[in-house]
């Protein structure tokens, strides 16, 4: 991939600038989204191509689920109650996340929360009141 212009000054291109791009790729289970992150340098006047250099990258883990250019892909916590139950859930692509509660956002003392299986906790509704975050080393 280059990119190659031979005007000695042109007046649009900037000599030195990086550039987002997206991509989907196609897996099995569905369509992925990702981004690349290139820095592009202009040569002038030389008989190579421009040089590209990849930055940085992300791709989305889960298929059709969207991820925000320039940041890594982030797991989804969902919560829902089923029966007596508060249920969080989320999917088990991510098996590094780990979940984490305290009980207060002023003084916050994240702690795992026990019984997860499954990318599932479940916790009884009419427990205490928490806080809960799902974190990706």
């Amino acid at each position: 991939m280059g990119y190659m212009y031979r005007d000695p000054d042109p007046w649009w291109v900037d000599p030195e600038s990086d550039h987002y791009f997206g991509f989907r790729l196609r897996r099995a289970d569905g369509w992925h989204l990702g981004w690349l992150r290139l820095h592009w340098k202009l040569v002038r006047g030389g008989p190579e191509p421009a040089p590209l250099e990849l930055v940085s990258w992300a791709a989305q883990p889960e298929p059709e689920t969207a991820i925000v250019v320039g940041e890594p892909a982030r797991p989804t916590l969902r919560a829902g109650r089923e029966g007596h139950d508060l249920v969080l859930r989320w999917s088990p692509v991510w098996t590094n996340a780990v979940l984490e509660g305290t009980a207060s956002l002023s003084t916050p003392a994240w702690e795992p929360v026990p019984g997860v299986t499954n990318a599932t906790a479940r916790l009884p509704a009419a427990g205490p009141l928490g806080f809960f975050r799902l974190r990706t080393p």
